[in-house]
């Protein structure tokens, strides 16, 4: 993660302990302070990195063929909509919220549609079954990342979680919007070939595993 040099002015018995903390430790006292500070307000600098996270979102999302934002309130929701290849091209919509980091939760994300067509509800539903599936063959790896897809009634819901490897700004901002265009990707082949799930399996499960594979510890 970046860092920026600041100046802080601490009690004089403040700084003769981090000295002591320094030369027992062999760390200066950079590394002492903020590895004191990280410990000590872990929940608002994971608020403040995933705020960003929706901002950063916001960014690559407006530069992607295919989506439309429709409303980002800042460190707290970003939503925008997708049109999908069939019929009359209905759009679904997607909503990522911020949550309080409870146990680890910090980002949901909502798919969902307004149509009323059963043909194409129907098949939202075929689709996330499956990805579901597909998606639990790699349960393992991926369970540090994101929960299954909860599916109700017109909405489908996925969680993602916060590690303590995933603090790290770059690589959560990355993902998302890898699994963003991987479930755009994913979309788009399952309609161009409503009558050929096998091969759409094999080409979604590929593309998964290398997500997968790419930002998990193997």
């Amino acid at each position: 993660m970046a860092k920026k040099t600041i100046s802080l002015a601490l009690d004089d018995s403040l700084i003769e302990y981090v000295d002591q903390l320094s030369i027992q430790s062999g760390k200066s006292r950079s590394e002492i302070v903020n590895t004191a500070l990280s410990e000590t307000l872990p929940i608002q600098n994971i608020k403040y990195t995933m705020g960003n996270v929706l901002a950063v979102v916001h960014e690559y999302v407006e530069k992607q063929k295919g989506f439309q934002v429709m409303s980002h309130v800042r460190g707290s929701t970003l939503q925008f909509r997708q049109s999908v290849v069939y019929r009359y091209n209905p759009k679904i919509k997607y909503t990522l919220s911020l949550l309080g980091n409870k146990e680890g939760e910090y980002l949901r994300m909502t798919i969902q549609t307004r149509t009323t067509s059963k043909d194409f509800l129907q098949h939202l539903r075929l689709f996330f079954t499956e990805l579901d599936h597909i998606e639990d063959e790699y349960s393992q790896q991926a369970k540090e990342l994101q929960s299954p897809f909860y599916f109700k009634k017109d909405r489908f819901e996925k969680i993602f979680y916060c590690k303590e490897d995933w603090v790290e700004f770059d690589s959560t901002c990355r993902y998302i919007n890898a699994y963003i265009a991987f479930i755009q990707e994913s979309l788009t082949i399952y309609f161009n070939d409503l009558g050929n799930w096998r091969l759409t399996h094999e080409l979604v499960s590929r593309n998964y595993q290398t997500l997968i594979n790419k930002y998990t510890k193997v």
